[in-house]
């Protein structure tokens, strides 16, 4: 769905946690069927999100894969290459530091 600024496309970070949240509930990767989804937040490496400016890549601290949008507009998680369907830009509120930060356990 293009961006309109409604209600159900505003999404917030918690840097704290390096959460993406949306009603509650943290952008979530299930690992077995790859799917991205929104789900109770449970502080797993799974749901929580780093940002490479640079890159523009987006992954979470469960693998080394980029977040990916494929031709029918799923998210899923793929292997990082650089291409235009694995680059996010992120709001400049978001202060997403890159992996090296130590992170709250």
């Amino acid at each position: 769905q293009e961006c309109e600024n409604n209600d159900d496309q505003l999404y917030l970070y918690d840097e704290k946690n390096r959460y993406i949240k949306f009603e509650g509930n943290c952008l979530d990767h299930q690992f077995v069927a790859n799917h991205i989804y929104f789900h109770s937040c449970h502080g797993g490496p799974n749901q929580r999100w780093y940002y490479n400016k640079k890159t523009m890549e987006m992954k979470n601290l469960g693998g080394e894969r980029c977040l990916d949008i494929r031709g029918n507009k799923e998210l899923h998680m793929y292997d990082c290459h650089g291409g235009d369907n694995q680059k996010f830009q992120m709001p400049s509120t978001w202060t997403m530091s890159p992996l090296s930060v130590s992170l709250p356990i």
